[in-house]
């Protein structure tokens, strides 16, 4: 028999709430070290990895540890920049390596524990700094300050803190920071009078318009969900002066259930105000959904529902 090899007994008695906890924690950090890696070395080398092939070779590499008794397996930022760095060009590079690490560990691994820890710890750091691009900081400061000041914030907890620790703030404040930005809402206003067009904006200035003319033109763009609804129902209730007020699907390529409430509101809204309403640009989803509400409708029998937008200001005598 092998010696070194050691495959662990299993007993049903060692499961427990705590032992899956830690399981899925240490899953999910492996799941992103590993994948930020590979963004690092695609960034490197130019080219582009695989999410799933990485994953599963991590999937795979953690089972083979564990039934060999040995430590979860994940990708190493540190390692993969120096591989890179060293002139590795291919994918085989991380075999070698891998070979290598078993000769050394099977063979040479009492030599090692000649090799102190601050030769480990500069080594180290060199590869860090050379992983940093000053090029990348700058123009993140020039054009995205709040991802900048997430880096930064990132870089101070990975070396007070942890690493680990470090990556899971950046990205919960990052998705945060998403989550903000899709809760305004995507969306453009035409403003007309006079049978022509007077302001085009988009949805971050339009309550900055003193005037809504006599037909304006509402287009969703993106999403409409739980998340934005809100902001949408706010400009609509901005809404003064028009007498006819378009709704423009055609860039709207999501609606939830949630979204199709935030619809329904504004539609109430906008006939509380004694405006009239068009549909243009509905997609075959969205029909589907609007198809079982009694205002869409009302507004199909009266013939306020078009395939375009250009096709209701013409018949409003508007230019299209």
């Amino acid at each position: 028999a092998i010696s070194f090899i050691n495959v662990p007994g299993f007993s049903t008695s060692v499961l427990s709430k705590d032992l899956f906890v830690a399981a899925i924690t240490i899953a999910i950090i492996g799941i992103l070290e590993s994948l930020i890696s590979a963004k690092i070395a695609d960034g490197m080398t130019k080219t582009k990895y695989n999410r799933n092939k990485e994953v599963l070779g991590l999937g795979l590499a953690n089972v083979a540890s564990g039934l060999m008794g040995g430590i979860p397996a994940t990708a190493a930022l540190a390692r993969t920049a120096l591989n890179v760095k060293s002139g590795a060009t291919h994918k085989t590079s991380a075999g070698i390596s891998s070979v290598l690490i078993a000769i050394i560990s099977l063979l040479f691994l009492a030599q090692f524990k000649f090799l102190t820890l601050n030769i480990v710890a500069a080594i180290l750091v060199f590869v860090a700094i050379k992983m940093v691009k000053h090029e990348h900081f700058v123009h993140l400061f020039r054009h995205d300050k709040k991802a900048f000041f997430i880096s930064v914030l990132v870089a101070v907890i990975t070396v007070v803190e942890d690493p680990i620790i470090g990556i899971l703030v950046g990205a919960i404040i990052a998705l945060l920071l998403f989550v903000n930005e899709l809760s305004k809402g995507q969306a453009e206003v035409s403003v007309n009078k006079n049978k022509d067009m007077m302001y085009y904006v988009d949805n971050e200035h339009f309550g900055e318009l003193k005037e809504h003319g006599e037909v304006l033109v509402y287009r969703f763009a993106g999403i409409l969900t739980y998340i934005n609804s809100l902001s949408h129902i706010e400009n609509v209730e901005r809404i003064n002066g028009p007498h006819t007020v378009v709704l423009s699907f055609r860039h709207l390529f999501y609606v939830d259930l949630d979204g199709l409430d935030a619809l329904e509101e504004i539609v109430e809204i906008l006939e509380a105000k004694k405006i009239k309403i068009m549909f243009t640009g509905i997609s075959a989803s969205l029909q589907s959904l609007v198809n079982s509400k009694t205002f869409f409708g009302k507004l199909q029998k009266k013939h306020l529902v078009f395939e375009r937008t250009s096709d209701a200001l013409k018949k409003l005598k508007f230019v299209a």
